[in-house]
């Protein structure tokens, strides 16, 4: 029967009428992201169908007038298909089978580039640690002033605001 929970997804469906016309619907099975198989395992009862490719259809067990499509890998197990959507440190190559991560740093080996933390650049004119000191103190007075004005109830004694300069 239908499957619901953290654990199942709602699938097309399609069920051949008595006239033998096709009728879409949708029913909602387990299902779990297969890492080593690099695909979805749908589980009927005691069997369980693999879906390693988008779109392909299968029978539903027992009944060979209705079949079920399978999703996209990419929405429904997102972590299988470039984690992190490559964390923002490289990009997904998708001309192989099993798409993959290809990092910007290229002694980053992790499956989403997440090996290595990203390095901030100084420049001549930039101390990062002295910036990152000042931006915080300047952005709590930001907020300690707009408080103190629009909802000074809201504002603790022990924290007074610097007027604007």
């Amino acid at each position: 029967g239908a499957h619901y929970g953290d654990d199942s997804r709602c699938f097309n469906f399609k069920i051949r009428q008595e006239d033998y016309h096709w009728a879409p619907t949708s029913y909602c099975l387990q299902m779990e992201c297969d890492e080593s198989l690099h695909a979805i395992k749908v589980i009927v009862g005691q069997n369980e169908i693999i879906c390693d490719q988008d779109g392909q259809i299968h029978h539903f067990p027992g009944h060979e007038d209705a079949t079920f499509e399978c999703p996209k890998l990419a929405m429904v197990c997102p972590n299988l298909i470039c984690p992190a959507n490559c964390s923002g440190r490289g990009i997904c190559d998708y001309s192989q089978k099993q798409p993959k991560c290809v990092c910007f740093d290229e002694e980053d080996k992790s499956s989403g580039c997440f090996g290595r933390p990203v390095m901030v650049k100084e420049t001549a004119n930039t101390d990062v640690s002295i910036f990152t000191s000042n931006f915080t103190s300047n952005f709590d007075n930001i907020v300690a002033k707009n408080i103190s004005t629009f909802r000074p109830s809201l504002v603790p004694s022990s924290m007074k605001a610097p007027p604007y300069v």
